[in-house]
């Protein structure tokens, strides 16, 4: 994510690919561990976005599939934000708006504010986030 934020998508594609190498081992090594997983999604999610800037909309696509897939089944209770800020950003990429919206409410109520979820809310207004105008740019 630093590497895409800093306009070098090649660099942060290895980083992101050296990444899902490491996780897909700790996930075989530990598969019922949800932080694993959502480590691992995680980093499915920069290798996401960072397909997208680069133009692999399919593989993007795709890989954001990967990580919903994943994620969702741990992020269901809604309970632990980490996993369900992750579901949110592959629900937002994937256009599921509505479930997004489900989930940003949820994020809303125990005051997550996290920048980059407060970037998605803006950049998708959606207003179910809680932040006072969606126009205006955050500090």
């Amino acid at each position: 994510n630093v590497f895409r934020k800093l306009d070098q998508p090649n660099k942060g594609l290895s980083y992101a690919n050296a990444g899902i190498a490491l996780g897909e081992k700790l996930i075989l090594w530990d598969p019922d561990n949800d932080n694993t997983i959502n480590e691992f999604v995680t980093v499915l999610l920069a290798l996401a976005r960072i397909q997208l800037d680069l133009g692999f909309n399919s593989k993007s696509e795709q890989t954001f599939q990967r990580a919903l897939n994943m994620i969702a089944p741990i992020a269901a209770d809604q309970e632990e934000i980490s996993y369900m800020n992750s579901h949110f950003i592959a629900l937002v990429f994937l256009g599921q708006i509505d479930a997004a919206k489900k989930v940003a409410t949820a994020l809303k109520s125990r005051a997550f504010k996290r920048r980059d979820f407060q970037d998605l809310c803006i950049d998708f207004n959606i207003k179910e986030c809680g932040l006072h105008d969606l126009t205006e740019t955050l500090p």
